[in-house]
């Protein structure tokens, strides 16, 4: 057989097969889905210096937790602005952790990032950084955790950071924790920045 028959029948048989393919794209629809992946986490803060008298010892008159909002303020993702203390002066801020996830968060590390308008910030500046675990009531039962003299605080040079462990959140689950701060530093503004962290 010569070439240009072979080729004569080879040409139809290829269109063919071209057509077919053309004809055949897909067996099926194209299915999509999409989804917004968000933090589940929500971190957020309350003054409770109005709400609580301090003058009754290191923790307030009642000494016991939980402390009471008595309607003042709201908690808030904004930065909190606190009024004006002194040295040796202290404060008391809520700190509210919400577990929005649908599973339990655990072994995680809540990071507090200590800075001032100086950028001259040391762990001696923070006289009392107690800390109320409120997760269980083995946790309440132990009372505030002192940071401030404890391995938690971490000189960074013109900054501190305390790290303080958070052992687990259950899932769906709001935790408030209160935080007494005394000050033993020279006059500044101090900004304290938390976050909770995956390592």
């Amino acid at each position: 057989m010569n070439k240009k028959k072979l080729l004569l029948i080879l040409l139809p048989l290829l269109a063919v097969v071209l057509v077919s393919g053309a004809l055949v794209t897909y067996l099926s629809n194209t299915a999509t889905a999409e989804v917004n992946v968000e933090s589940p986490m929500e971190i957020k803060t309350i003054n409770l210096n109005t709400a609580n008298d301090l003058s009754g010892g290191e923790y307030g008159a009642s000494g016991t937790y939980p402390y009471t909002l008595d309607g003042y303020g709201t908690w808030t993702t904004d930065k909190l602005v606190i009024p004006a203390t002194t040295s040796l002066g202290t404060i008391l801020v809520g700190l509210q952790v919400n577990n929005k996830g649908n599973v339990a968060i655990e072994g995680k590390i809540l990071e507090v990032v200590v800075t001032n308008n100086n950028s001259d910030v040391s762990c001696g500046d923070i006289a009392v950084l107690d800390f109320l675990d409120t997760g269980t009531q083995y946790q309440i039962d132990k009372g505030f955790q002192n940071l401030a003299s404890s391995p938690p605080c971490v000189d960074k040079g013109s900054y501190v950071v305390y790290n303080i462990p958070i052992e687990s959140l259950a899932a769906n689950t709001i935790y408030e924790y209160p935080v007494i701060i005394t000050f033993s530093a020279e006059p500044a503004i101090y900004t304290f920045t938390a976050q909770m962290m995956m390592e």
